[in-house]
């Protein structure tokens, strides 16, 4: 199980401080998990929103959050979208560069799609499709459930990504938390989704908070442990409920609610 941040809007730098604070914090002892540390390999997704001048950075690493800060404190504040993802690997799963998050597939437009995620898939029902994808089935063994589930809806998507596959895929799964980005040339969407079983919900649970023109997504470990009381405003998102959003034209529109029903 892992640990996730998204943040998307007017990101103001002591924000962004103690959020990333509280992801470090999370990782390097998590209560919710015996006090254990998420330290299987860390990453983020950077993508500027800030006038017609785009950018975008993906930055991965097999080595622990808590020792690579350096890279945290390069990340500048502005108009943005940041996803963040501290990996706990799943007992049996390869712990590679290729299994890092965020992962990223190309479209059937050729589109680049990132996913971080937080759960584990069980992708029995798309292996064959995912095998052909691959060319290989001895290729399975490298790549983690995040890169296929990845690699499968990219398969799926044109020019936005479908609710119904998303929810397809979401059902997979006892637990799923999930950030998506899709790159298009006139337009980013932003899908952060939930689900989660009721007897983990303290540990699966994914806050949605907001601060001033800006939404922000968090596992439930760095807000009821590691985040200030009262100084963001703070509602767990409801189970099988996905938050869109979509930057076009230098304007962010958002949150739309989604339902998840496969």
């Amino acid at each position: 199980m892992c640990r996730i941040l998204v943040l998307v809007g007017e990101i103001q730098g002591e924000t962004l401080k103690l959020l990333t604070r509280a992801l470090v914090d999370s990782a390097r002892r998590d209560p919710y998990n015996d006090n254990d540390s998420h330290g299987d390999g860390w990453g983020y997704l950077e993508i500027s929103l800030e006038g017609n001048v785009g950018k975008t950075v993906r930055y991965r690493s097999i080595r622990p959050i808590y020792e690579e800060e350096e890279v945290l404190r390069g990340i500048k504040p502005g108009r943005k979208i940041l996803m963040f993802h501290a990996r706990k690997k799943s007992p049996g799963t390869p712990l590679n560069i290729h299994s890092t998050h965020p992962v990223m597939a190309t479209t059937r437009l050729g589109y680049e799609l990132y996913m971080i995620h937080n759960g584990e898939f069980t992708l029995d029902p798309f292996m064959q499709e995912i095998s052909q994808l691959l060319g290989n089935p001895r290729l399975l063994q490298e790549f983690n459930d995040t890169y296929l589930a990845n690699l499968w809806l990219a398969s799926k998507t044109l020019n936005e990504i479908d609710q119904s596959h998303l929810a397809k895929l979401q059902s997979t799964a006892k637990m799923a938390n999930i950030a998506l980005a899709l790159l298009a040339p006139q337009e980013t969407t932003l899908i952060v989704s939930t689900k989660y079983p009721s007897q983990k919900k303290d540990y699966a649970k994914l806050y949605h908070c907001t601060a001033q023109n800006l939404h922000i997504y968090a596992s439930s470990t760095l807000i009821d442990y590691y985040t200030p009381t009262n100084l963001l405003n703070c509602t767990v998102l409801d189970n099988l409920t996905a938050h869109k959003y979509t930057a076009k034209n230098n304007e962010i529109t958002g949150p739309i609610q989604l339902r998840l029903q496969a």
